[in-house]
């Protein structure tokens, strides 16, 4: 296998290592048969406090690196070489860390006693603000200091470590708050969408497919977003197009209300421009969004939460849920058979709960509390 060969099968082990299709250490296994080097380690650490996140080895003892995992590194900031050298990308032994260093009782001395090394080259990279990866290659005596054509062959590599790291940190990011934004997309009240550049609906959430398939108002269609009644369709498109890139003038978004055949409430309608972002690779980013409310949603109100925040009664929770759905306390009292003196009591209550004085200003309180994520 030729030198070139090494390079590819130890650059694609790193990337496939960010991906999760394989793991450090054998990215790692292919960069020490890459370099000829006896031992590699990999750090993971908070940029701010040094403290370790994870760490993986390669030819070295784990046991041993347990004692002493930031020494293995082969850059552990409290070496006052290193610490002199702030600005220093890459480290190895020749640029810091002279012959009466090394032979110091320090972490040299540590990497000798554990793991029978003692020359090294390393570095280390941000994979954002807070978080900083550190790669090192370790040797013993008999390989002797690192060479320059080493740290040219390190450094060759080092970039693509660089970029798998970050890459790895991504996807892992994107891991794990995906689930989360998606619990909040679909368990949203109020109806989104997510347009292309071309007005071309995207993606949209549960509520506002349940707000089309109502066909009271609003049409989904692939080309986006239509008003059933042509005088509402234009000022709708107004909004959308005032969300959209074009021309010189920069997007800013709009509002439109459309009226409904079953005349209930007007839905409400805000659009506006999200952030553009490079996608390769044929991907359509949304570069637009829709927000549709429905004043008559029903939607339930998190009573659990209300009880707990305010302290309410089941009798409280019965009437602040049949006021926001629109009832009088005239209706509510004819419907539940109990007389207006009563419930007006009971919103007294809820008033000197909740901290409100007047009707409009409980009922703004109760819309506030945040709905049950992910209860669909």
């Amino acid at each position: 296998m030729t030198e070139v060969d090494r390079i590819s099968r130890s650059t694609l082990a790193l990337y496939d290592a960010a991906m999760g299709r394989a793991r450090w250490s054998d990215a790692l296994e292919q960069i020490l048969h890459l370099t000829g080097m006896e031992g590699a380690a990999m750090i993971v650490f908070d940029t701010r406090t040094v403290s370790i996140h994870d760490w993986c080895f390669r030819r070295i003892d784990r046991r041993d690196a347990d004692d002493e995992p930031s020494a293995v590194a082969g850059l552990d900031d409290r070496n006052p070489d290193i610490a002199e050298l702030p600005d220093t990308r890459l480290t190895y032994d020749r640029l810091h860390a002279p012959q009466r260093t090394i032979d110091r009782p320090d972490h040299h001395d540590w990497h000798r006693r554990t793991a029978g090394l003692r020359y090294y080259v390393g570095g280390v990279t941000t994979a954002d603000e807070a978080i900083s990866a550190s790669l090192s290659l370790h040797r013993g005596r008999a390989g002797g200091h690192v060479r320059r054509e080493e740290v040219e062959l390190f450094q060759h590599v080092f970039d693509h470590f660089e970029r798998a790291v970050r890459i790895g940190h991504k996807l892992a990011m994107a891991e794990r708050w995906t689930p989360g934004w998606e619990a909040m997309f679909a368990g949203t009240p109020i109806g989104i969408a997510f347009l292309a550049d071309d007005g071309r609906l995207l993606r949209c959430n549960d509520a506002l497919r349940c707000i089309a398939d109502a066909a009271d108002g609003l049409v989904l269609e692939p080309a986006g977003l239509r008003a059933l009644r042509r005088s509402d369709d234009a000022p709708l498109q107004a909004a959308i197009m005032a969300a959209l890139p074009g021309g010189d003038d920069a997007a800013s978004g709009g509002t439109a209300r459309i009226a409904r055949r079953s005349g209930r409430a007007a839905y409400s309608v805000l659009t506006a421009p999200l952030p553009r972002a490079d996608a390769p690779f044929g991907i359509v980013a949304p570069v637009a969004v829709v927000f549709v409310t429905d004043p008559d949603s029903g939607a339930d109100l998190p009573q659990d939460r209300l009880r707990d925040l305010y302290g309410l009664t089941p009798a409280e929770l019965r009437l602040a849920v049949r006021l926001v759905s629109g009832e009088s306390i005239s209706e509510i009292a004819g419907q539940l058979g109990l007389s207006v003196a009563t419930l007006r009591s009971q919103l007294a209550s809820l008033f000197r709960k909740t901290g409100t004085s007047r009707q409009s200003e409980l009922m703004r309180l109760l819309l506030c509390v945040p709905w049950q994520v992910g209860a669909r």
